[in-house]
């Protein structure tokens, strides 16, 4: 497989590991737009589009082009993919270009921007030469569909981790102070603030906790205004660090409205952790079954009512966290991820 190359946006702790787990084994090319990221505890000695001149970053891009005949970018909304379309516009030796994207489709995008969209998506995906590569089976490939792409055009190309990092050795155990954990950048699409509030007032005489992993601008706004000893702030956690922060949790929330994916949902799962979602997540069509392995929260109250229901129910969070666990190892992993690349690799071969 080593006439296939991808361009990743950036060096991500997960992008990684996917390279390391799947791309170099296949001997399958890659670089990244970026040379650092927010999810990384240092930058990339890969190859980055960042470091380079613009003329640098031309020829590189054309000699990708000549020599692969897949090429995959992260996201249709950067240079990468424009001057790679552009290229296989014009050229006699068509390529396929895969789009890769964990965006859904949503509904409720405003005019002006879902003209533009519409125009813009629609124009590129209409050629037999791109393949939408999408992170989950539902809008996520509604998405692509949506905007006119051929349906025999569109791959599942999961969103993964090394779900291996997050297994854990120790049984699941309900812990003396009950351990509900946030993994967030803390800005206000998250919506970890109404959590917060809630646990504040509901909990206050109730053994638990509630453990936000994470950091932004909302950060120390959070600190001072709430100093209730059994609401714990970690700032940024890395590798071990979060990985004992997620065996010694109980239930993973994850309550964001505005959510394409959602890779800690992987990593909560991995580490046996019951899930309870807002439906806006992305994540929830595809790893999360309702009641089995956690919640798809409707609102804020019901969210909070999902809460209340395994604070108080230790053997459904057991049932549950063995339920993730089996998702994860049985489907939703690396080798699903290799057969998914082996599908659309044939796909453009034939």
């Amino acid at each position: 497989m080593n006439n296939i190359f991808v361009f990743f946006v950036e060096p991500a702790s997960y992008t990684i590991d996917l390279i390391n787990n799947v791309h170099i084994p296949r001997k399958i090319g890659y670089a990244f737009i970026k040379s650092s990221s927010y999810y990384k505890e240092q930058q990339s000695d890969s190859d980055s589009l960042e470091k380079m001149s613009f003329s640098q970053k031309i020829n590189f891009i054309l000699n990708v082009f000549k020599k692969n005949s897949l090429i995959i970018v992260n996201g249709y909304n950067n240079y990468v993919f424009i001057f790679t379309w552009m290229l296989n516009l014009f050229s006699k030796k068509k390529k396929y270009i895969g789009v890769e994207s964990d965006t859904q489709l949503k509904s409720d995008v405003p005019l002006l921007k879902s003209l533009i969209k519409t125009f813009f998506l629609k124009t590129i995906f209409k050629s037999k030469y791109v393949i939408g590569l999408a992170g989950g089976t539902k809008t996520h490939f509604d998405l692509f569909l949506r905007y006119g792409m051929k349906r025999r055009n569109i791959f599942l190309l999961p969103m993964v981790v090394n779900n291996s990092f997050y297994y854990r050795k120790k049984k699941y155990m309900i812990n003396k102070k009950f351990s509900f954990l946030i993994v967030s950048r803390l800005i206000k699409t998250k919506n970890i603030e109404p959590v917060i509030k809630f646990f504040d007032n509901h909990f206050e005489n109730k053994d638990a906790l509630l453990k936000i992993v994470g950091d932004g601008p909302l950060f120390k706004r959070f600190i001072e205004k709430y100093p209730n000893e059994n609401i714990r702030f970690y700032g940024k956690l890395y590798g071990v660090n979060l990985i004992k922060e997620y065996h010694n949790s109980n239930v993973f929330l994850m309550p964001s409205y505005q959510e394409s994916w959602g890779l800690v949902i992987n990593e909560a799962m991995c580490s046996g952790l019951p899930v309870i979602s807002r439906k806006e997540v992305g994540a929830n069509y595809d790893l999360i079954t309702n009641n089995e392995n956690g919640f798809i929260a409707n609102s804020n109250e019901d969210f909070f009512n999902k809460m209340v229901i395994l604070y108080k129910n230790h053997e459904l969070c057991e049932t549950m966290s063995k339920k993730s666990i089996d998702i994860m190892k049985s489907t939703w992993n690396y080798n699903l991820y290799a057969d998914c690349l082996d599908k659309i690799y044939l796909f453009t071969k034939n």
